[in-house]
């Protein structure tokens, strides 16, 4: 309820934080509805806070390249243009690493289970080398 009150009054920080701090199940929905609201004011800088503190890099990513394009387009001030390219280049390793950690994770948690059924089976076979190594 107080989180509809803020969204009603426009107060999306508010909003986004209370959600953030009591696990609000609708969380993407609201980043989704506050980013829009954002890009419609035409405020694509904080739009792009909001998906890199949400950790939506791609979306992050994705609005720092149209900013660079515009940038460029413009040919005012090409170092921007740069600079904006490559925080988007940046927003994509972010995630490429985090999606990489994740794996690994996982794949770390499945060796370990492989390894430890594998012992399994060899001591019920009575095949394993218990001798110190």
């Amino acid at each position: 309820a107080a989180i509809d009150c803020c969204v009603l009054l426009n107060d999306w920080d508010k909003a986004v934080q209370l959600a953030q701090e009591h696990e609000f199940p609708q969380i993407e929905g609201l980043l989704a509805k506050y980013a829009s609201h954002l890009l419609d004011k035409g405020d694509k800088l904080q739009a792009i806070e909001l998906y890199r503190k949400a950790g939506k890099s791609t979306q992050a990513a994705t609005l720092l390249a149209s900013l660079a394009q515009e940038a460029g387009r413009s040919k005012v001030n090409p170092l921007g243009a740069k600079r904006l390219h490559v925080l988007a280049a940046m927003e994509m390793e972010e995630l490429r690493t985090r999606v990489l950690d994740t794996q690994l994770k996982t794949m770390g948690l499945k060796e370990e289970e492989t390894t430890q059924r594998d012992m399994d089976e060899e001591y019920e076979l009575g095949t394993m080398n218990l001798k110190p190594q």
